[in-house]
């Protein structure tokens, strides 16, 4: 079991510069199964009403450096984001419809590869990383 990120002051903000980003639905933080990496949701436009209109999917180290865009989405509602999933340490499943019924990218972290599978965060599986 990993360590929780630690800060000398709250709130930490885990977005590089003044873009506005979202952890996850409701707040909760899409830590990689290991502790390493968090995934999150960054609006270049910085915060809005409704759909953003795009939205991109990083990654960083658990101490808030090393931010790697990994993935972009459009049309997002803001406070939900793509809802970052982790499938393991090395795969992250993310959403890229508002409303999450749209289809669900699925990327290698190193490699970045991706591919997209029909269907919303309904059929979400750890077997998406088979194939």
């Amino acid at each position: 079991m990993s360590n929780p990120v630690q800060t000398d002051s709250l709130p930490f903000q885990i977005s590089e510069g003044e873009a506005f980003s979202v952890l996850n639905y409701f707040h909760v933080m899409a830590e990689s199964p290991d502790g390493q990496r968090v995934a999150y949701t960054r609006f270049p436009k910085g915060p809005h009403e409704g759909l953003s209109g795009g939205a991109e999917v990083v990654v960083c180290d658990r101490a808030g450096t090393n931010h790697r865009k990994i993935g972009e989405a459009s049309d997002i509602i803001q406070h939900r984001g793509v809802v970052p999933t982790w499938v393991d340490d090395e795969h992250l499943v993310y959403s890229t419809s508002g409303d999450g019924s749209g289809p669900l990218n699925v990327v290698s972290i190193d490699s970045g590869r991706e591919r997209t599978l029909d269907g919303g965060l309904d059929n979400y599986s750890p077997e998406l990383r088979r194939s």
